[in-house]
């Protein structure tokens, strides 16, 4: 087979990039091997007959097949053709590192700014210089990118001066620079701090930072602190710091909302992360005030246009925001979300994801009718819809006490249970005891409410059972 390698990364271009590169390649400036070119285009044939899914097909091409078709009949060269390939990966790799290059313009006139200090050319200079400044005011960012951005640029300017060594000339840049330095510094420590302790909040870990002595109070006390990305960063050290000083949070998600414009999409995205995960640790401590917090941190995302990449939402977003819309009880405004944003979702699992989640709607809202009608004729593409989309159906069933539809589905669901041998042991007995559960409260709930207590006792004492509270809650009723 052809290098895993070369064929892997190729596959992971898009098709413009596909196109770009290969413009990269026909270029004597970049390449001059004409076999790159022609290897590039069979691996590009390949890709093109195949699912994006699927890349793992495009391994099938033989080696022997490849040569014949770059070299007719020459005799095969295992090593040429190996070294063939290292080359058009290296190639490859090249032309995303320069793509990159493209995509942040202050970088090539840092570097320019470099190549020119070692030439008489200080109007040229000068020029970069002022060209470096006028695209930082218009692009607006004030990121660590910008911060270590002016670093350069002010350290490039004093290196330039020491060399023309003009009399009167002063250190200014150095001033300059220094300050800069440092905000790169204190934003990438901070937010590498702020990172440790969300980590720490979610599990055990043996990891430290190196810290300062006094570092948040130096921070506090600086001349830094009215620097956005400190200040906001600060704010995310303090709130995890200290959960109980709940003013942190809200000091952050006001300075967010100031400064939404100083970053791009990528970082408001990362820094509304934390804000979320911080809402989402105070509700799981039963702070539930901050699920409505959660619940207005997605709306800012949808708002701001940063919960989509490249058009597409995330599904654990969806997920999550369709679930804490639920929670805060918001039913009609997360039926809007779900009927406008599904489309936004891997193709393959849009059908599902619509009717499965207007159903949870429906329920939240006991429209038990809507729910059938949303499920009862689903077809299920993964375990996931299959068990959420069956358990709302018994729910319904018993809700309108519809106790033939539900000993069917009690049945079926049994079987479907057993037969499946994707099902790990746990999540089948998981299920059977839910099934077990709502027979028993269907029959206790018609026929014998003496057993009731029996009943509560075997459900609380359960350890495997999804759907308890659920379970107690329909205990709770009947008493």
């Amino acid at each position: 087979m052809l290098s895993d390698k070369l064929t892997r990364l190729l596959a992971s271009f898009s098709r413009p990039e596909m196109t770009r590169f290969r413009k990269y390649l026909v270029s004597p400036f970049f390449n001059e091997n004409e076999h790159l070119v022609r290897l590039f285009d069979l691996v590009d044939v390949a890709l093109s007959k195949v699912k994006p899914s699927k890349e793992e097909e495009v391994l099938n091409l033989g080696k022997k097949e490849v040569w014949e078709k770059l070299f007719d009949l020459a005799p095969y060269k295992d090593a040429r053709l190996r070294r063939l390939c290292s080359d058009l990966t290296r190639e490859a790799m090249r032309f995303l590192a320069y793509t990159e290059l493209e995509r942040n313009p202050i970088d090539e006139q840092v570097y320019l700014l470099k190549v020119l200090n070692q030439s008489p050319l200080t109007k040229h200079f000068t020029g970069v210089v002022r060209q470096a400044g006028e695209y930082q005011k218009k692009e607006g960012f004030e990121n660590s990118d910008y911060h270590f951005a002016r670093y350069e640029i002010e350290n490039q300017c004093q290196l330039h001066s020491d060399i023309k060594a003009t009399k009167g000339y002063s250190p200014d840049n150095i001033g300059r620079g220094d300050y800069h330095l440092d905000c790169f510094y204190l934003i990438n420590k901070l937010r590498h701090y702020s990172e440790l302790l969300v980590w720490k909040n979610e599990r055990a870990i043996d990891v430290e930072l190196n810290l300062p002595p006094n570092f948040l109070k130096y921070v506090e006390n600086s001349v830094y602190f009215d620097v956005p990305a400190i200040a906001i960063h600060y704010r995310m050290v303090r709130a995890f710091l200290n959960l109980d000083e709940e003013e942190h949070f809200f000091e952050l998600k006001k300075l967010l909302g100031m400064h939404s414009s100083r970053f791009n999409k990528e970082e408001l995205s990362s820094m509304y992360l934390t804000a979320q995960n911080y809402c989402a640790f105070q509700g799981n401590l039963g702070r539930l005030k901050f699920y409505k917090e959660l619940f207005e941190l997605y709306k800012i995302l949808i708002e701001k246009d940063i919960l989509l990449s490249n058009g597409e939402i995330a599904p654990g977003n969806y997920k999550n925001i369709i679930t804490i819309g639920l929670k805060v009880d918001e039913p009609e405004w997360v039926e809007k979300f779900i009927k406008e944003y599904t489309d936004t979702l891997p193709k393959e699992s849009q059908d599902n994801e619509l009717s499965y989640n207007l159903a949870k709607v429906y329920f939240h809202q006991k429209k038990y009718g809507k729910v059938i009608e949303q499920l009862r004729d689903a077809e299920y593409s993964s375990l996931r819809y299959g068990f959420g989309g069956r358990l709302m159906l018994l729910e319904t069933y018993y809700e309108l006490r519809e106790e033939t539809a539900l000993y069917s589905l009690i049945d079926s669901f049994r079987i479907f249970l057993h037969r499946n041998q994707a099902i790990s042991r746990d999540v089948r007995q998981q299920y059977l005891n839910i099934l077990r559960f709502i027979k028993k409260l269907a029959a206790t709930s018609r026929y014998n409410k003496s057993g009731l207590p029996k009943v509560k006792k075997q459900i609380m004492d359960c350890k495997i059972l999804g759907a308890k509270k659920w379970l107690l809650e329909k205990v709770a009723e009947l008493e």
